[in-house]
């Protein structure tokens, strides 16, 4: 998955493996989280807290990642990620969204993430093309593509960009996922964003 349309940096998640993912349940309306779902929190050192809900076979793995303009604040799958980076012997890394493998048909990768920003300064949602909506109250973009989920080059991505408050930049909650068959993941992908809370210390 890409966090995209901002920073140019493709995201996601992850690991090689043959297993196949877990079941998703799927919504039985496109604005009520089933009963089942987990609340999740993805914090930002202290600057703002993400709370969503989400299937619980969608598990947290890895862990926060800082690249250069983007801060990923989390991952969730139902399927095994692998590690997004590779650390040198000699020192340095190399993070690349290729070597986090290719998901199982029915596969699922969420990120949330903080990015907007880049060498040449900071997006805001004004820049953005996509679907205009509201989130919990702050104005977001839906915006749909397909692109690169792991080194699956052709998967299909919904990504939220939601107003957090700053000014510059913006969240990024993006799932990508490979469908299958009436799987209503992009159906699902709308109801998660739709449980999504940012809060902040200075309440904005």
């Amino acid at each position: 998955m890409r966090w995209a349309l901002a920073s140019g940096l493709a995201a996601l998640a992850v690991g090689c493996t043959n297993s196949s993912p877990a079941p998703t349940q799927t919504p039985s309306s496109t604005n009520t989280p089933p009963s089942g779902w987990v609340t999740d929190t993805f914090d930002a050192n202290g600057y703002l807290r993400v709370i969503l809900k989400h299937p619980p076979e969608w598990t947290r793995q890895l862990v926060p990642y800082s690249l250069h303009y983007v801060e990923l604040l989390g991952f969730a799958a139902n399927w095994r990620l692998g590690p997004y980076c590779h650390y040198f012997a000699g020192g340095g890394v190399n993070c690349n969204e290729p070597f986090l493998g290719s998901p199982p048909p029915g596969g699922v990768i969420l990120s949330v993430a903080l990015t907007g920003c880049g060498p040449g300064g900071c997006q805001t949602l004004q820049d953005v093309a996509g679907q205009h909506l509201t989130i919990n109250g702050r104005a977001a973009r839906r915006v749909s593509f397909r692109g690169f989920c792991g080194a699956a080059a052709d998967a299909s991505h919904v990504a939220y960009l939601i107003d957090d408050g700053a000014g510059q930049g913006f969240l990024d909650v993006t799932v990508c996922y490979l469908p299958t068959a009436g799987d209503g993941l992009a159906a699902t992908a709308d109801v998660v964003a739709q449980t999504v809370r940012i809060q902040t210390p200075g309440g904005r």
